[in-house]
């Protein structure tokens, strides 16, 4: 029931919004009461938490998948094909670019709790990822964890730019590619 529901609410707030999305519409379509409905997640907040932290566990699920498929992989050929990988899944899955959007207006409160999620979902990356920058061969004069804390840095501050734009796949991704050339070479001939 708690799928059905989750997955209902999905819909509900990609089409209208979290403002614009009814309790009492996703109720009815789920077929469970109001009742049952804030019994598993408490208020309208809570459900569309619920509904953004499914989207994140798929996404930490092909993770972990991808990552054991690709293991041979160095680390910004994986991170390439990685994000390769969510834009053909954000193609797949049905509204979750809807969803994402509605991200761009909601309330501070939520808005908070979403960035504290992220944040919480991007340190499970981290000994993925440093497992694969151990290897890269860095200048001498480098020190490799002062190099990957920046290089992580720079792809935080990559994904916070387009929080709240239009999400484009194919642009975020061709934009991933420069960021990636950019670290690699650096900007200058």
């Amino acid at each position: 029931m708690r799928e059905k529901i989750l997955n209902i609410a999905i819909e509900e707030f990609a089409k209208k919004g979290y403002f614009g999305a009814s309790t009492n519409v996703i109720s009815k379509k789920a077929n469970v009461s109001k009742g049952a409905l804030f019994y598993h997640f408490k208020s309208k907040e809570g459900l569309y938490i619920e509904c953004f932290k499914s989207f994140i566990q798929l996404f930490e699920l092909e993770f972990l998948k991808f990552y054991n498929e690709n293991d041979n992989l160095d680390f910004f050929t994986f991170l390439l094909k990685w994000s390769q990988r969510k834009v053909e899944m954000t193609n797949e899955m049905k509204y979750v670019l809807d969803f994402f959007e509605t991200i761009k207006n909601i309330p501070k409160n939520i808005e908070e709790k979403i960035q504290d999620i992220l944040s919480k979902n991007y340190e499970k990356y981290i000994p993925f990822l440093w497992e694969k920058f151990e290897k890269l061969n860095l200048r001498k004069e480098l020190d490799k964890k002062f190099a990957f804390s920046m290089v992580l840095d720079f792809f935080e501050t990559f994904s916070k730019r387009y929080y709240k734009t239009t999400i484009e796949p194919k642009k975020i991704f061709l934009d991933f590619k420069n960021v990636m050339e950019i670290i690699k070479y650096g900007i200058l001939e």
